[in-house]
């Protein structure tokens, strides 16, 4: 089905790089002289000028530290000579040929929209494109009938959006995804544990369903365990896809309020979900991986597990530690509040029994590689049980968090005391397999 064709492997993302080289020959006039001196010693210099023009400049701001590959420049350098050639030629020749030039560069684009999402797999499909957040969607207004009602599939389970207001930060969210598992339709009275899922900047919530499969992911462990599986909650931790409030009260907005009080007391009202600390636990990919860890030390009356998936060592508003800049910009100048909120500095000074952490990362990305070998030790000595993972080759990207949580959703389960522990060595792997993620491929786990 065309919804179904991925849009990060096989044939899509090469049949698109081969038009586009097509495209831009076919823009060049080789059987014109002038017009052909003039595209190779003008328009081609031109583009590569310009190139390296906007590397500098993205260095400059500090793009290296993101993880961004040399081949980026080069995808983005054939949109621009696509663009140089026809510009140099456009007066000097016919309709046809300026009518190439013009699908040159919107070939030229396309296929550089797509190897840059075959690096991060944001849009794993033609389906994730045009909006299909979720594998199985639903609305408010249908979950009365379909709860204990008879007419849901007892073995699916269902996501839908909805409004998650800030009744006592104020904060402005987004929309949140919630999956509810098979056991919640079944059974009314079941009061089922739950995993605030965050995601990264720039991001959303419908992240974790439309490019990390989580829903997916929850439904095969569901599938295994006779419809049981943790009620999945997604809200907004930023207010908007480029703004990053690091999930703390902030001149940004008092999101750490809205994640810890707002979000679990409406879940807990509108959905039953069990409100003690035993059955809540709190993930996040990339700098919601930051944010989980900093939430569950500071608030272990509300968590009793977190997930920490390729996160920095704590809250920064740069791509990597920026401790003065944070400082100033979301707790108004006050190191001591900075200090709060610093993973590190809460596990050496204070202990967390009962408490699990999972951290995982790609081997292929050092930032959140070093913060996992400085936090996990810590987390340990401060009483925490601890289990790390580290996926051989993985970057900074959706398949790494989608692999990442298909890990450790059997450990979070049985510490939210919904399912008996994984056997220990590797991350159960037979509950699940979402796309885009080799199922064969579960990471090493070690667990102290």
């Amino acid at each position: 089905m065309p919804e179904s064709l991925s849009l990060v492997s096989g044939p899509v993302p090469a049949l698109a790089l081969v038009a586009a080289i097509a495209a831009v020959l076919g823009s060049v006039a080789w059987w014109r002289r002038a017009v052909l001196r003039r595209q190779l010693l003008v328009a081609v210099p031109s583009a590569a000028a310009a190139t390296a023009v906007l590397a500098l400049l993205a260095q400059g701001f500090g793009v290296a530290a993101l993880g961004v590959p040399a081949s980026f420049y080069v995808w983005t350098g054939l949109v621009l000579l696509a663009l140089a050639l026809g510009a140099v030629g456009w007066r000097r020749v016919g309709g046809g040929q300026r009518a190439v030039a013009i699908l040159a560069v919107m070939l030229t684009a396309l296929s550089a929209g797509l190897r840059i999402n075959m690096q991060y797999q944001y849009l794993p499909t033609v389906g994730a494109l045009f909006g299909a957040d979720a594998q199985h969607e639903t609305t408010e207004r249908a979950l009365s009938r379909m709860r204990g009602g008879g007419a849901q599939d007892a073995k699916l389970g269902y996501t839908l959006q909805l409004a998650i207001p800030g009744a006592k930060s104020g904060f402005a969210a987004r929309n949140a995804y919630v999956w509810l598992p098979p056991a919640w339709f079944s059974d009314p009275s079941a009061k089922l544990p739950v995993i605030e899922l965050l995601p990264g900047v720039p991001g959303g919530p419908v992240d974790w369903t439309r490019s990390a499969a989580a829903d997916q992911t929850a439904q095969a462990f569901a599938d295994t365990h006779h419809g049981l599986a943790p009620i999945l909650v997604m809200p907004d931790a930023t207010g908007s896809e480029l703004a990053d409030t690091e999930c703390v009260n902030s001149p940004r907005g008092n999101a750490e309020t809205y994640l810890t009080e707002d979000v679990p007391a409406f879940v807990e009202k509108r959905f039953g979900a069990a409100s003690d600390a035993k059955s809540w636990a709190v993930g996040g990919l990339s700098a919601g991986g930051s944010c989980a860890i900093m939430l569950a030390l500071r608030h272990p009356d509300r968590y009793s597990a977190f997930a920490d998936y390729s996160g920095l060592a704590g809250p920064t508003v740069g791509d990597a530690m920026e401790p003065a800049q944070t400082t100033q910009e979301l707790f108004g100048g006050s190191a001591a509040e900075y200090r709060a909120h610093q993973p590190e500095n809460l596990l050496r000074t204070t202990r967390f029994p009962g408490m699990g952490g999972w951290f995982e990362v790609g081997s292929a990305d050092p930032g959140p590689l070093a913060a996992q070998r400085l936090l996990a030790p810590l987390a340990t000595s401060a009483g925490i049980t601890t289990c790390t993972a580290v996926i051989p080759d993985g970057t900074h990207d959706f398949d790494t968090w989608t692999q990442a949580f298909r890990d450790s959703l059997p450990w979070l389960a049985s510490r939210l005391g919904l399912t008996a522990a994984p056997a220990p060595g590797r991350a159960d792997e037979a509950h699940a397999e979402p796309p885009h993620t080799d199922p064969a491929s579960a990471a090493p786990v070690s667990c102290s």
